[in-house]
């Protein structure tokens, strides 16, 4: 099993050294301590970690063969613009819709215009209502964290 010791080198930048084996390595963090005078030095065991590779296949069509004229198609949706772009850069779009349907001008209840809504109406505020954000004498208490 290799190890790896780090540590600091002569001009304070972080250095490293591997070595097959643990026995190795606590000689060289010796040879640190004793010799060089390096205190701040620590050894790491390396392990292999597993991987797995898994195909990935993409299908295009060669840029002839997609029309008749002999040019691209242009975009006519959003969904059909950042698919078209994501083809280069791997962005994935969702085959399903998002649920969110279609946005108009037009009140689906009515028919019409959709209503302005008004402003809401101003709150008169008593003295009383801030005395405990910030009391007169300018201390205040921990709320939410006080436990």
């Amino acid at each position: 099993m290799e190890h790896v010791v780090f540590f600091p080198a002569p001009d304070r930048t972080p250095a490293f050294r591997r070595f097959p084996s643990l026995d190795e390595a606590l000689r060289f963090v010796e040879h640190l301590r004793n010799v060089e005078n390096v205190t701040e030095a620590s050894v790491y065991q390396l392990t292999e970690v597993p991987l797995s590779f898994r195909p990935w296949y993409r299908v295009e069509v060669p840029a002839g063969a997609a029309d008749g004229d002999g040019r691209p198609s242009q975009p006519t949706t959003v969904a059909e613009a950042i698919e078209a772009i994501g083809s280069a850069t791997g962005i994935v779009v969702p085959d399903q819709p998002l649920g969110v349907g279609p946005v108009d001008a037009e009140s689906p209840f009515t028919g019409g215009p959709i209503p302005a809504v008004a402003p809401p109406a101003p709150v008169a505020e008593s003295p009383e209502a801030n005395r405990d954000v910030a009391p007169a004498d300018g201390r205040r208490g921990l709320g939410f964290f006080a436990r």
